[in-house]
C-alpha cells in the first residue's frame, strides 16, 4: 500500500473507535495484569542477581571458609599454614539455652566464635559496640527474636551448658543469612574460647567447626582447585565467594522462574481474553467493512482498519502492564526480604522491562490476530447477506496458520521466560493442557445441558440453562477463565493444609511431642528416673551409633563417586556420616518391602542389615548385597538382609540403618528419645529440669515446631497467593469483558421478555441463575482439577497424606456464585424496562 492509503487506515481505525474507546480500553486491561506480573518479576529477578553480585563476599563473609565435623587434620591444617592473612574460626551446635531470670530454657543454634569474622559485611548488633565485650568477659550476643520472645534486656544472663555468660547485645543481622534462619534456629554467639567451659563437647555431639581466611596476596579459588582433592579426602567442606555467588545464583533463579511462570499464566489468561473482545468486535464490523467493499475499497485495505484498532487494544494493555510491572515491583523485596541473605534494593531495570514489552507485543498481537480472521475476506455481498463467508477455504488456511503462529510465539515466549528450555516447554505443554481441560470440561457440558430440557424445572431456571449455550454466550470462555484463577488458589490452600496437617497429627495429644537427642549412655538410667518422677508417658531410649561406608559390593567407597547418578553413588551418600540403630523389633512408622527382618544377630560370617529404600536405592544396593562399615575405626562386613519404606514425616527418630540387637550394644553411642508432654507448662518444666540436670542434652517441643513451620508455610503461601491473585484479576477482567461484549444482546433479549409479559422480578430471577450456574459450573471444575493435582503434589512431590477439607470447596463453590451472580446483575446497570419499543423498533431498523 502506499502512504497515503495506510494513512487513510489509520485515519479510518480511529474514527471506528469513537463512541467505544471506553469500551476498548477495558477490553485492553485483560492483558494487562499478566505484562505487570512479568515485569515485576523480571525487575525482581535482576534486582536479585545485581545483590548478590555487589554483596557476594558478605554473603560469606570471608575469601574462604572450610569446615567439617571435627577439627581441621592436622594435613590440612599444614596446607594452611603458608595463606597470609587474617583468620577466624568457630564451633556450631545446637544446644539449649537456659534463661535464669525468666525460668525458661529455649533450643538455639549456638556459635562459638574466635577472631574478627566477618571480614565482609557487618555483624549488626544493638549497642553496636556489643561485640567488644567478648574480649575481656563471658559475654554472649542473642538473636533479637529469642530477646524480644523471653523480654530479655542487655546485661541479663544466658546459661550455655555449665557455663553462664552476660547477655552484651542484640543480634539483629547476620550477613549471609536471611531473617527466616532465625525462625528455625535461634543464634547466640559466644566467645570460643568458652566452649569447654561449657561441657557441651562429648562423644556424639554435633559439633560444626570450621575456620575462615582473608587472603592477602592470594587466590582462594586457585588455591581450592590445587588443595581440592586432598580436602574431599579428609571430608572437609569449602566454600568461597565465587562458589557461593554461583549456588546463590541458581537458586534465586529458580524463584525468579516460578514467579515468571505464574506471571506468564495470567498473561495467557489475558491473552484468551482480549482475542474473545477482538473476535466480538470484528463479527460487528462485517457490515462496515462490506460498505468500504462496495464503495470500492480492496481487501488488502480495508483489513487493516480491525488489525489496528485491535493492535491498539494490544498495545494498551501492554504498555499498561509495564507501567503496573514497575509500580509495584516494590512489592517483591516486601514479600520476600525475610527469605533472603541479600539486602534488595528497588531499581528498575529498563532492559527487563523493554525485554518484556516487545515480547508481549508480540504475544498480544498474535492472540488478536487470530479472531480477525473471520472478517479477512469480507465481500461486498456480507451487506446484504448476513452469515456469508465466500472463501471458506481460504480462511480455514488463515486461521490454521496463524493459530500454529500462535502457539509458536506463546510457547517461544515461555521459553524465553523460564530461561531453560526444557522447563519452559513442560510448563507451556502444561498450560496448553489445562486450558484444554477446562475448555474441553465446559463445552461436554454445554452440549450435555443443550441435550436435556429441564421440563420440571420452572420456566425462567429453564431459560437460565438454556441462556448457557445459546449462540455468542461465551460460557465456555468465562468458565475457562474463572476455573483457571481458582484452581490455582484451591490447589496451593490444599497444598498448605496436607503440609500442616502432617505435622498437626505428629503433635497430637496421643504422640509423643518433644525429642530428647545427645543423651549419653551414663544418662540414660538417671533421664527415666527424672521423667517417672514428673509422670510423663515415654518411649524407649533409642540407641545410635555413628558409622561410615567403607566399601560396596567389595569396591572402595571412593571408587563409587561419580556424577552419574545412574551406575555412581553422589559424594554425600559415599562419604556421610551414617547415625544407625540396633533393635529387635520394627518401629510403626515402617514397613518391610523387601527381603526379611531379622531380630537377633546370630553370629553369622555378615551382619544382617536392614536398609531404607531411597538410601538403598541412592547406594545402589539390594537384598543380598555386600556392604563393609566402619564404627569408630573398626570395619566390619554386613549384608543387605531386607529394605524398609519408613514413614519420614512421622517426626519420630526414623534411620537409614537398622541392624539387629546383639550386634553394636558395646559400641560407642548416644540415644535419643521420646517424650510426651501434656501441655506447655509440664513441657517448659521438663527443659528446665533437663538444663539444671543434664545441660549436654538437647530438646525438640514439636508443638513449637509445628508453629514454626506453619509460620514459614503461611509466609510462603502468602508469596504464592500474592501472584495467584493475578489469575483472579485477570479472571476478572476475562470474565467483565465477556460480559460488556453480550451487553446489547442481553439489553435486547430482556426488552423481548419484558413485551411478552415477564415481571421485572422474573427477568431479575433469570440474570442471577444464569450466571449462578455459571459461577457453580466454574467452581466444579477448579474444585476437582485442584483436588486431583494438590494430591499428586503432595502424594508424589511431598510425599505426605492429602488432606482435603470439604468446607474449603463450599467456600469456593459459594464465592465462585455470589461473584458472577453480582457481576451479573451489573449488565442491568442503566437499562430501563419500560423502552421496550424503543428497543424493538431499533431492532427492526
Amino acid at each position: 500500500m502506499s502512504p497515503s492509503e495506510w494513512y487513510w487506515s489509520l485515519r479510518m481505525a480511529w474514527r471506528d473507535t469513537r463512541g467505544s474507546r471506553f469500551k476498548l480500553f477495558f477490553f485492553s486491561l485483560t492483558v494487562t495484569l499478566g505484562i505487570a506480573a512479568l515485569v515485576a518479576t523480571s525487575g525482581f529477578g535482576s534486582n536479585l542477581q545485581r545483590a548478590v553480585a555487589t554483596q557476594a563476599k558478605s554473603l560469606l563473609g570471608a575469601d574462604l571458609v572450610l569446615s567439617a565435623n571435627n577439627q581441621l587434620p592436622e594435613d590440612i591444617q599444614a596446607l594452611t599454614q603458608g595463606l597470609a592473612g587474617p583468620r577466624s574460626r568457630w564451633a556450631s551446635f545446637a544446644s539449649m539455652a537456659y534463661f535464669p531470670a525468666q525460668d525458661q530454657a529455649r533450643l538455639a543454634r549456638v556459635r562459638a566464635l574466635e577472631g574478627e569474622f566477618p571480614y565482609y559485611g557487618t555483624l549488626e548488633t544493638d549497642p553496636p559496640q556489643a561485640r567488644l565485650r567478648f574480649d575481656h568477659e563471658a559475654a554472649a550476643l542473642v538473636d533479637d527474636g529469642l530477646m524480644t520472645q523471653f523480654d530479655l534486656k542487655v546485661d541479663d544472663r544466658v546459661k550455655i551448658g555449665e557455663q553462664e555468660f552476660v547477655i552484651a547485645g542484640r543480634l539483629l543481622k547476620i550477613p549471609g543469612e536471611s531473617a527466616m534462619a532465625s525462625a528455625v534456629g535461634p543464634r547466640i554467639y559466644i566467645p570460643f574460647r568458652y566452649l569447654d567451659q561449657t561441657r557441651l563437647v562429648q562423644f556424639g555431639s554435633r559439633i560444626r567447626y570450621a575456620t575462615a581466611f582473608l587472603a592477602d596476596g592470594w587466590d582462594p579459588d586457585q588455591w581450592l582447585e590445587t588443595h581440592e582433592k586432598a580436602l574431599r579426602a579428609a571430608r572437609v567442606s569449602f566454600d568461597t565467594v565465587k562458589i557461593r555467588k554461583e549456588n546463590l545464583g541458581n537458586a534465586f533463579e529458580n524463584l525468579e522462574t516460578f514467579l515468571s511462570l505464574v506471571g506468564l499464566a495470567a498473561l495467557v489468561l489475558g491473552g484468551i481474553g482480549i482475542a474473545s473482545s477482538v473476535h466480538l468486535y470484528a463479527n460487528r464490523k462485517i457490515e462496515t467493512l462490506a460498505v468500504l467493499r462496495c464503495l470500492g475499497g480492496r481487501t488488502g485495505l480495508t483489513m487493516w482498519i480491525p488489525i489496528w484498532v485491535s493492535l491498539g487494544m494490544a498495545l494498551i494493555g501492554v504498555l499498561g502492564g509495564v507501567l503496573l510491572g514497575l509500580t509495584i515491583q516494590w512489592v517483591f523485596p516486601l514479600l520476600f526480604q525475610a527469605w533472603l541473605p541479600v539486602d534488595l534494593d528497588y531499581q528498575i531495570d529498563a532492559g527487563a522491562a523493554g525485554l518484556v514489552l516487545v515480547l508481549g507485543v508480540v504475544l498480544a498481537g498474535a492472540f488478536t490476530l487470530l479472531p480477525l480472521s473471520s472478517v479477512w475476506f469480507t465481500t461486498p455481498v456480507a451487506l446484504f447477506r448476513k452469515g456469508t463467508e465466500p472463501d471458506v477455504r481460504a480462511t480455514r488456511r488463515l486461521r490454521r496458520l496463524l493459530g500454529f503462529l500462535l502457539i509458536f510465539c506463546l510457547m517461544g515466549f515461555i521459553v524465553i521466560q523460564a530461561q531453560r528450555p526444557l522447563l519452559g516447554l513442560l510448563f507451556g505443554g502444561g498450560i496448553l493442557l489445562l486450558l484444554a481441560l477446562l475448555f474441553g470440561l465446559s463445552w461436554l457440558l454445554l452440549k450435555l445441558l443443550k441435550r436435556f430440557r429441564f421440563r420440571r424445572l420452572p420456566p425462567m431456571i429453564r431459560m437460565a440453562l438454556a441462556n448457557l449455550h445459546r449462540p455468542h454466550n461465551q460460557s465456555a470462555l468465562v468458565m475457562l477463565a474463572l476455573g483457571l484463577g481458582g484452581f490455582l488458589i484451591l490447589n496451593h490452600t490444599m497444598v498448605h493444609q496436607s503440609l500442616i496437617a502432617q505435622f498437626t497429627r505428629t503433635g497430637s495429644n496421643d504422640r509423643p511431642n518433644m525429642i530428647l537427642f545427645d543423651i549419653q549412655s551414663d544418662q540414660v538410667d538417671a533421664l527415666q528416673s527424672l521423667l517417672t518422677r514428673q509422670t510423663l508417658p515415654k518411649e524407649s531410649p533409642i540407641p545410635m551409633v555413628t558409622m561410615r561406608i567403607q566399601s560396596l559390593k567389595g569396591k572402595p567407597i571412593r571408587e563409587w563417586i561419580g556424577e552419574d547418578e545412574s551406575t555412581q553413588v553422589p559424594e554425600w551418600a559415599a562419604l556421610w556420616e551414617y547415625r544407625s540403630t540396633y533393635r529387635a523389633e520394627q518401629s510403626d512408622t515402617e514397613e518391610i518391602i523387601a527381603g526379611e527382618w531379622v531380630s537377633h544377630f546370630s553370629g553369622q560370617e555378615a551382619v544382617p542389615l536392614s536398609l531404607e529404600e531411597s538410601i538403598a536405592e541412592t547406594l545402589h544396593l539390594t537384598v543380598g548385597d555386600e556392604v563393609v562399615l566402619d564404627v569408630q575405626g573398626v570395619p566390619f562386613t554386613c549384608r543387605i538382609q531386607s529394605l524398609r519404606k519408613v514413614d519420614w514425616q512421622s517426626m519420630k527418630p526414623n534411620f537409614y540403618m537398622v541392624f539387629p540387637a546383639g550386634v553394636l550394644e558395646e559400641a560407642p553411642q548416644m540415644f535419643v528419645q521420646a517424650v510426651q508432654t501434656p501441655s506447655s507448662q509440664a513441657a517448659a518444666e521438663l527443659q528446665k529440669s533437663l538444663f539444671i540436670q543434664f545441660p549436654n542434652i538437647s530438646s525438640v517441643d514439636l508443638r513449637l515446631l509445628l508453629k514454626t513451620i506453619d509460620d514459614i508455610v503461611r509466609q510462603a503461601t502468602f508469596a504464592i497467593r500474592f501472584m495467584a491473585l493475578f489469575f483472579v484479576g485477570t479472571a476478572l477482567f476475562v470474565l467483565g469483558s465477556c460480559l460488556v461484549n453480550s451487553r446489547q444482546q442481553r439489553l435486547d433479549e430482556l426488552a423481548i421478555l419484558r413485551a411478552l409479559g415477564a415481571h421485572r422480578s422474573q427477568v431479575r430471577i433469570l440474570t442471577m441463575s444464569e450466571y449462578g450456574f455459571l459461577g457453580f459450573l466454574s467452581a466444579l471444575f477448579a474444585s476437582g482439577l485442584a483436588l486431583l493435582s494438590s494430591y499428586l503434589i503432595t502424594h508424589y512431590g511431598f510425599r505426605v497424606d492429602w488432606v482435603w477439607n470439604p468446607s474449603l470447596i463450599l467456600w469456593a463453590v459459594l464465592g465462585s456464585v455470589l461473584l458472577t451472580t453480582a457481576t451479573g446483575l451489573m449488565t442491568e446497570l442503566g437499562w430501563n424496562p419500560n423502552a421496550i419499543l424503543e428497543r424493538l423498533r431499533a431492532e427492526v431498523r
